[in-house]
């Protein structure tokens, strides 16, 4: 998990030298399709900066939220307890893949290299914003454990206990990093799909994989509750943002990556 971040910007970077041999073309496409992952990462991590009074409302509502979910946290985890089978264990196991950290860099990466290699823009474009996407929640996800360092349940020192900045596994619990790597694979491929079937299909894996984790004992529903919301949010708002908010004017801005004969030239426009 802690490699994800690093892994997801490696993957765009480099996985047309997996594909083919590279051309001037490929070298281009890649040096664009970076460009625009900067541009998408860098408008999701300063989206803060332009919220309004609603959207200020809607966090508000979720802090809300997962504070009134911590109320079920014990309940949820005698909920678990009482079901503990070997089908439950199994089925725990499987589903937890979907939300690991090579998931989410296989996954990814898997869509560019077929994109690349295939000449499919649609497959290039997807992950290029669950590559974002990714790079966004996981950073928050990974700065709130560091700060919150909540104990995990299996310690049973219970729900609110808290030792921020401890670093240690143990308080680690907020918010669940499996969690959010579901969720945010499953939105940006839900709004991108655009079918009903396929969103109740790919959120139903992603709610699997929240439970795997309350299962295990790894963490609250709270826990989870916060990482599902968080996730889907960034992953939509990446998805609507390149399809609805990015005009002509933002290609023609930022940073670009151009390919020389002899290297690469980056560029700031603005």
């Amino acid at each position: 998990m802690r490699l994800l971040l690093s892994c997801v910007v490696a993957t765009l970077m480099c996985t047309e030298s997996f594909t083919q041999p590279t051309t001037s073309t490929q070298s281009a496409t890649g040096g664009n399709d970076f460009s625009l992952f900067l541009k998408l990462t860098g408008h999701a991590f300063t989206s803060p900066l332009r919220w309004n009074g609603c959207d200020w409302l809607t966090a508000g509502g979720v802090v809300v939220g997962t504070g009134a979910g911590s109320l079920l946290d014990d309940g949820g985890s005698r909920l678990m307890e009482r079901n503990q089978t070997t089908f439950n264990t199994d089925l725990s196991d499987v589903t937890s893949k979907y939300g690991s950290g090579i998931t989410g860099v296989a996954v990814t990466g898997g869509l560019y290299c077929v994109g690349l290699a295939f000449d499919n823009v649609w497959l290039r474009e997807t992950s290029v914003m669950m590559a974002s996407a990714l790079t966004v929640s996981v950073a928050t996800e990974f700065t709130l454990k560091l700060v919150v360092g909540r104990a995990r349940p299996y310690t049973n020192l219970g729900n609110t206990t808290f030792k921020p900045f401890n670093g240690k596994a143990d308080f680690s619990s907020f918010p669940s990093g499996h969690t959010v790597v579901a969720f945010t694979l499953s939105s940006v491929l839900s709004e991108r799909i655009k079918n009903t079937w396929a969103s109740i299909g790919l959120y139903s894996l992603a709610t699997m994989v929240a439970a795997s984790r309350m299962y295990t004992r790894d963490h609250w529903f709270s826990d989870v509750l916060f990482a599902g919301t968080l996730s889907t949010f960034v992953g939509r708002s990446v998805v609507h943002h390149y399809e609805s908010g990015m005009t002509e004017n933002d290609d023609a801005t930022g940073l670009h990556i151009i390919p020389q004969s002899n290297g690469v030239m980056v560029v700031w426009r603005f």
